[in-house]
C-alpha cells in the first residue's frame, strides 16, 4: 500500500469520526427515550442530573438537581432522566423508532427512566413516564417495547399495556387527571392501599388528594388513653369525558413543524424523523383497525379515494377525538359547548367527516 493511499484512509476515518463525534454532540446519538420530532415555541431539555452544582454555561436548578440545558432541535434524541420542559406556549412531540409518540403540552416537565414504578414486583420493565407537572398524551403500542409502560404522578400510578391516553398532574392541588380515548389503563393513587381501578375509552379518572382527617379513638388501656390516628385515602373518580376535554386535548395535543426549524438538521437526521412519522401513522392506525371495525374501514374509505391524508398520525389521532366528540356529554358548566369549537382546530376535511354531527 503507498503513502498516498494510507493518508486517503487516515482522512476518511477521520471525516467519519468527527462526523460522528458532531452527531453526539448535537445530541443526535442514539439515545433510549426518543427523539424530537416537532416542537413548537419554548422548549428546553435538561441533561446530565447531577445532586451537585457543576462549572460551565447553561446550568440550571430544577426539582432539586442540577442539569445542563439544551434548547429543543428536531432529531435531538433523549437519553433517559433527560427532563423535558414546555413553556406556557411551548409544544413538542417526542417518537421511537417503533412509533409510539409523547406529545407534550404548553406548561409541563416531565421525563423517561428506565426502572419500575413497582420496585419489588418482578414485572417486565418498559419504562416510567413521570409527570412532574402539566400534560401529555401518549399513543403506545400493544406489540412495542413500551407496552407495561408506567405513568408516574405524585399523586397516581397507572399501567399501560397499549393505548391512546393523556394525563395531567397539578401540583398545586395534588391533582391527577388520566384521559382514556383507545384502549384501558389500570390506575390507583399512590400511598393507599386502594386497589386499581380500569378506565376504559371514553372515560376519565380524576385523583385528588383529601385533606387529612384525624379521628380519635379512645380505649382504655392500663388506665390510660390511647389516640388512633386514620388518614382519609386520596379519593378516585371515573366518569366520562366531556366534549370541553376533548377540544382541550386537540388543541394541546396538536404539534406543528415549522419548516425553519429544519434548515440545519443533517440530512439523515431529517429522513430518520419521517421514517418515525410514518411508523407513528402505522401505529395508530393499526390500533384503531383493533379498537373499531366502523372507524378503521371508513378512514381505509377515505384513504382510497384520497381526499384527507390518513396517512398522518396527527390526522388520524384527530379523527380518534372526532369519534369520541360526537359521543361525550358536555360538562355541566355555563359555557354553552358547540361542535363548531372544534372548528378551527382541525382540517376542514377532516372536521367535515369526523367532528359534524350526521
Amino acid at each position: 500500500m503507498s503513502t498516498w493511499d494510507l493518508k486517503k484512509i487516515v482522512t476518511f476515518v477521520s471525516i467519519i469520526f468527527f462526523g460522528l463525534t458532531l452527531l453526539f454532540e448535537e445530541g443526535y446519538a442514539a439515545g433510549r427515550a426518543g427523539s424530537i420530532v416537532s416542537f413548537e415555541n419554548d422548549v428546553e431539555i435538561f441533561v446530565n442530573p447531577s445532586k451537585t452544582p457543576f462549572s460551565g454555561k447553561n446550568q440550571v436548578k430544577f426539582n432539586d438537581k442540577y442539569y445542563r440545558s439544551k434548547k429543543a432541535k428536531i432529531g435531538y434524541r433523549l437519553d433517559w432522566k433527560d427532563v423535558v420542559k414546555t413553556g406556557p406556549e411551548g409544544k413538542v412531540k417526542i417518537a421511537f423508532q417503533n412509533g409510539d409518540s409523547i406529545s407534550i403540552s404548553p406548561g409541563t416537565a416531565y421525563f423517561l427512566d428506565n426502572s419500575s414504578a413497582n420496585p419489588q414486583k418482578t414485572e417486565k420493565k418498559s419504562g416510567v413516564l413521570n409527570l412532574l407537572y402539566g400534560k401529555a398524551r401518549a399513543v403506545i403500542s400493544k406489540k412495542g417495547p413500551r407496552n407495561n409502560l408506567k405513568i408516574k404522578t405524585k399523586s397516581s400510578v397507572a399501567g399501560v399495556r397499549g393505548t391512546d391516553f393523556v394525563v395531567s398532574y397539578q401540583p398545586k392541588e395534588a391533582k391527577t387527571e388520566l384521559f382514556v380515548l383507545r384502549g384501558a389503563v389500570e390506575v390507583a393513587p399512590t400511598g393507599t392501599k386502594t386497589k386499581s381501578v380500569t378506565v376504559k375509552k371514553g372515560q376519565v379518572a380524576e385523583i385528588k388528594k383529601e385533606s387529612y382527617v384525624q379521628k380519635q379513638q379512645t380505649e382504655n388501656k392500663d388506665s390510660g388513653i390511647e389516640t388512633h390516628i386514620d388518614e382519609q385515602p386520596k379519593k378516585m373518580e371515573v366518569k366520562s369525558i366531556t366534549k370541553e376535554n376533548l377540544v382541550e386535548i386537540q388543541k394541546d395535543s396538536q404539534v406543528n413543524v415549522d419548516k425553519g426549524q429544519m434548515k440545519d438538521v443533517p440530512q439523515e437526521v431529517v429522513q430518520e424523523v419521517k421514517q418515525m412519522e410514518q411508523a407513528c401513522a402505522n401505529v395508530v392506525l393499526e390500533d384503531i383497525k383493533a379498537d373499531d371495525k366502523v372507524l378503521y374501514e371508513k378512514i381505509m374509505q377515505e384513504k382510497e379515494s384520497k381526499k384527507i391524508d390518513i396517512m398522518s398520525a396527527d390526522t388520524l389521532n384527530s379523527v380518534v377525538v372526532g369519534k369520541l366528540f360526537k359521543e361525550a356529554p358536555k360538562a355541566k358548566v355555563k359555557h354553552k359547548m358547540q361542535e363548531s369549537d372544534m372548528k378551527d382546530l382541525v382540517d376542514e376535511d377532516v372536521y367535515k367527516k369526523y367532528f359534524k354531527y350526521e
